[in-house]
C-alpha cells in the first residue's frame, strides 16, 4: 500500500492541483448500478479534471467522474483537482483520460470555455486530425442514459461506438448499444451486426443540418464532416498519417522500425490495453513478437504497475537499442516512479532517436518543470508547439 501511495503522489507532482469544494463541481450523477469501492480496495483515485465556468457558477467536471462520485459518497467536502486554466494544461489533462466519453467531455469543455480557439487548434495541440476531434465529439450526441453508462466502461472505444452515433431510430440504437455492451463488439463487428439487421439501424442514417443551420468551414455541412471521417479512417488504416494530407501526424512520427504504427495503435486503442486479454483484441492481432512485448510494457504502465513495466521496457531496449517509443515510455515510467534524472535521460534519448515528436518534448518539459528548471521546460513546450504547428502547416494550412 505504501508503494502504491508513492506512485500516486509522484503522478500528481507535475500537475498544478487545486483544492476544490465538491459542492462547486458540476457534473452528471452516477448511474444507478454504480457503487463506490471502499478505500484501499483499488489504486488511489486520479484527480478530476475541471474547467471553471465563465459565469462563475462553479466548475464543470470533465474527466474522472468516479473520483468525484466516490468523494461525495464518503462525505468529503473538498478534493484536489486539475483545473485547466491555459493551453499548457491541456496535454497534461488529456494524458490522464482513459475513457472515450470523458475525452469527448474534455474536448467540449475546452471549446465551450474558450480555453482552445477551435477544433483545428485542439487537433494541432494533441496531434489529432480535425476529423478525429469531430468523431470524438460526436459521442455527445448519444442519449444521456448511454453516456452515463459509458462513464463506467473504460474498455469501450470511440471506434466501437461510431456506428451507434449514426443510428436515427432510438429503439434500434438502444438495442445496438445493449448488444455492444454485452458482447464488447469491435467497431467492424458493430457495422456487420447493424448491416445484417437490414433495419433503420442497418442503414445508420446520418442527420442532415436544417436549412440555415451551422455548416463546416468548407461550407458543406454535415456531409462534409462525414467525408472527413471517412478520410481519417482510411488514413488510420494505411498508417500514421494526417487525414487529407498524407503527411506524418503530429505526435505519431513514421519510422522504419514501425514506431509510427505503434504510436497510432496506442493513441487510438489505449483503453484496450487496460484489459487483461488486450492481446486478443483484433487490432493487435498479427503484430510481431517484439511489438507485442513492447505493448505489454505499455499495458503494465497504464495499469499502474510501474516496476513491472520498467523491467519489460528495459528488456525491449536491450534487444532494440534504437526503439524510440520504448525509451519514451521508459521515461514516462521513471517519471511516475519519481526518478526524475533517469526519466530525463530516457526522454532525451527518445528525442535524439525521434527528434520531431512533440509528445516526447512535452513529457520532457513536464520532467524539467518538476525539477524546477522552468526556462528549459518553457523552451521544450514551445518547441513542441512549433513542431505541431509545422506539421499542421505542411498539411495545407489547417482545416
Amino acid at each position: 500500500m505504501m508503494a502504491m501511495q508513492e506512485d500516486h503522489d509522484s503522478l500528481l507532482e507535475h500537475m498544478p492541483l487545486e483544492e476544490i469544494r465538491t459542492e462547486r463541481i458540476i457534473g452528471c450523477d452516477p448511474p444507478d448500478d454504480w457503487s463506490s469501492s471502499e478505500p484501499g480496495e483499488i489504486e488511489p483515485d486520479p484527480p478530476p479534471v475541471l474547467t471553471e465556468r465563465s459565469d462563475g457558477s462553479g466548475y464543470s467536471l470533465l474527466v474522472h467522474h468516479r473520483t468525484v462520485w466516490s468523494a461525495r459518497s464518503r462525505g468529503k467536502l473538498s478534493l484536489r483537482a486539475l483545473v485547466v486554466r491555459s493551453n499548457v494544461h491541456i496535454p497534461v489533462a488529456h494524458g490522464t483520460v482513459q475513457n472515450c466519453l470523458e475525452e469527448a467531455l474534455l474536448f467540449e469543455g475546452l471549446l465551450r470555455e474558450q480555453l482552445v480557439e477551435n477544433r483545428s487548434r485542439l487537433a494541432d495541440m494533441l496531434g489529432y486530425s480535425r476529423a478525429r476531434i469531430t468523431q470524438v465529439l460526436n459521442l455527445l450526441k448519444l442519449p444521456e442514459q448511454m453516456k452515463s453508462q459509458l462513464l463506467l466502461a473504460d474498455e469501450i472505444s470511440e471506434f466501437q461506438l461510431r456506428p451507434l452515433v449514426r443510428i436515427s431510430d432510438p429503439e434500434a440504437q438502444r438495442e445496438a448499444f445493449r448488444k455492444l455492451m454485452a458482447d464488447n463488439l469491435t467497431g467492424r463487428q458493430m457495422e456487420k451486426y447493424l448491416s445484417g439487421r437490414g433495419s433503420t439501424a442497418g442503414r445508420a442514417s446520418v442527420e442532415k443540418p436544417a436549412a440555415g443551420g451551422p455548416v463546416s468551414k468548407s461550407g458543406s455541412g454535415q456531409p462534409d464532416l462525414e467525408r472527413l471521417m471517412r478520410e481519417d479512417e482510411a488514413a488510420a488504416a494505411s498508417g500514421p498519417v494526417a487525414a487529407k494530407t498524407g503527411k506524418p501526424a503530429a505526435g505519431a512520427p513514421d519510422a522504419a522500425d514501425g514506431t509510427g504504427m505503434l504510436r497510432r495503435l496506442i493513441r487510438e486503442n489505449g483503453p484496450q490495453l487496460r484489459r487483461e486479454d488486450w492481446n486478443d483484441v483484433t487490432v493487435f492481432e498479427g503484430l510481431p513478437e517484439r511489438d507485442i512485448v513492447f505493448l505489454s510494457g505499455v499495458a503494465l504502465l497504464q495499469k499502474g504497475l510501474y516496476d513491472k513495466a520498467l523491467d519489460v521496457l528495459e528488456g525491449v531496449i536491450a534487444a532494440s537499442p534504437e526503439h524510440a517509443l520504448a525509451y519514451y515510455y521508459l521515461g514516462r515510467c521513471r517519471n511516475l516512479l519519481g526518478d526524475l534524472d533517469e526519466a530525463e535521460s530516457s526522454l532525451r534519448t527518445a528525442i535524439d532517436l525521434s527528434p520531431d515528436d512533440p509528445d516526447m518534448l512535452t513529457d520532457l518539459a513536464i520532467v524539467l518543470e518538476k525539477q524546477k528548471r522552468y526556462d528549459e521546460a518553457t523552451s521544450c513546450y514551445r518547441s513542441a508547439r512549433r513542431l505541431r504547428k509545422r506539421v499542421s502547416s505542411a498539411g495545407g494550412g489547417g482545416e
